[in-house]
């Protein structure tokens, strides 16, 4: 599968070993500061690199040391970064993330992120690739209005569509359900889910979101593992037992194998989620959003051990 992942590019700034969040006017302490390569767009690429497939990605960066660390990390991964625009003008994105193990709090400076828009995805993008994936629309609030068109051209040059929304800070959800129409596979998680349809139970959560079009729902719930439909069918798989060091990227981690699974592999949907949950997991053994590679191979070894 060849894969181009459009969006947001940015650095993670983990601060881990905490014990609590601080609140207002308190000052904690943390074992561990690490900048790294983040933004769901970029742990999604970086994924699918390293689960085998071709990846590639195209945003907009500065010229700045935020956005050299993520070039050298895209590219260490495997990830073509050719059609990355650079411009002096602007300063790359950055997400301060305070991560304990059950979770994480994050702020983010948008710079770049916001002002990446449809005039610097170049015509022919989509030429030979077989799929797109979006992610964070509410971040990209110059390439969000342009969406709908975006995915309807990578549609219309043969390619298959996933599509993240990702929390919106305003909580408005607006366009959702039009990305959603033109998503072949929609991946919220379980908050997300419930905020967007307004439905408290996740199984009318399921049958809401696909009502609104998408070909496939899978819907994440962490420690409790997944849920997905599509049109009759459905299926679930619990999560695999894992002691998180850094949460951080598992949700996108997650992503790139489903859709590696189930759209590259053709995996039945109980086998993609099985597959996505265990690479979810096992991205959660290591600081930040990538870390080690996580190659198909390893994901399919660790299950097999699991299930014994």
């Amino acid at each position: 599968m060849r894969c181009m992942t459009v969006g947001e590019i940015n650095v993670d700034v983990v601060l881990s070993g905490m014990s609590a969040l601080p609140e207002l006017g308190q000052e904690v302490l943390c074992e561990r500061v690490e900048t790294v390569m983040g933004s769901a767009s970029c742990i999604f690429a970086c994924r699918m690199a390293g689960l085998g497939e071709e990846s590639a990605i195209c945003g907009l960066v500065g010229e700045d040391q935020h956005a050299r660390v993520c070039l050298e990390s895209l590219t260490a991964a495997g990830v073509d970064t050719s059609r990355v625009v650079r411009d002096p003008a602007v300063s790359t994105g950055a997400t301060y993330i305070m991560s304990l193990p059950e979770d994480r709090a994050m702020v983010t400076h948008l710079g770049a992120i916001a002002q990446l828009t449809l005039s610097h995805v170049p015509e022919g993008l989509f030429d030979g690739v077989d799929h797109l994936h979006v992610t964070s629309p509410f971040l990209q609030l110059g390439l969000r209005p342009d969406l709908p068109d975006l995915m309807r051209r990578a549609r219309a040059a043969g390619a298959t569509v996933s599509f993240d929304a990702q929390w919106d800070p305003e909580e408005k959800w607006a366009d959702t359900p039009e990305l959603a129409a033109l998503a072949d596979v929609l991946l919220p998680n379980e908050v997300e889910a419930r905020r967007m349809t307004g439905e408290s139970d996740l199984d009318r959560a399921l049958e809401r979101l696909l009502e609104w079009g998408a070909g496939c729902v899978v819907i994440k719930a962490g420690d409790q593992g997944a849920m997905a439909g599509r049109g009759a069918e459905r299926a679930c798989h619990p999560a695999f037992p894992i002691t998180p060091v850094d949460t951080t990227g598992a949700g996108d981690t997650f992503d790139a194998a489903f859709v590696k699974a189930f759209l590259a592999d053709r995996l039945n949907l109980e086998d993609s989620l099985a597959f996505a949950c265990a690479a979810g997991g096992l991205s959660c053994l290591q600081i930040g959003g990538i870390g080690e590679p996580l190659s198909s191979e390893r994901v399919r070894a660790y299950i097999q051990e699991a299930q014994r």
